[in-house]
């Protein structure tokens, strides 16, 4: 199994890589344009300390998930305004950023769904 370069690994093998992260500052009239595009990737991992299989199922197991998000921003000449249009889950991808196996005792597992996307319109004035 390749597994790609990874920011952070810690004790369970869950790793953390920011993949991508590009931003270039454009010249525009009156100011600069600066288009950003990030990619995030985390690997799937067990939240239990032993996992039980349930009907062939591990419902303890978080998949892995790769998210993208947009930034674009305009800044003045005189850097003193700037406005931005941000958008995270780019693509709007449905995941769990953790789950409970509470099969054994309860007969049911639960999950936090992760954030999907949404987004941001910002303005900021530099004193």
């Amino acid at each position: 199994m390749v597994r790609p370069r990874a920011d952070r690994c810690d004790d369970s093998h869950r790793c953390y890589c920011n993949v991508q992260r590009r931003e270039y500052a454009i010249p525009a009239v009156g100011g600069t344009i600066t288009p950003r595009f990030d990619v995030d990737y985390r690997s799937g991992f067990n939240t239990e300390a032993n996992p039980s299989i349930f009907n062939g199922v591990n419902y303890g197991y978080v998949n892995g998930r790769t998210l993208a998000s947009a930034r674009i921003a305009y800044q003045t000449e005189d850097k003193d305004w700037e406005v931005a249009l941000s958008v995270n889950n780019l693509f709007d991808k449905f995941y769990y950023s953790n789950k409970f196996d509470r099969t054994n005792g309860y007969n049911a597992a639960q999950g936090v769904v992760g954030t999907p996307r949404t987004w941001m319109l910002s303005l900021k004035r530099n004193f």
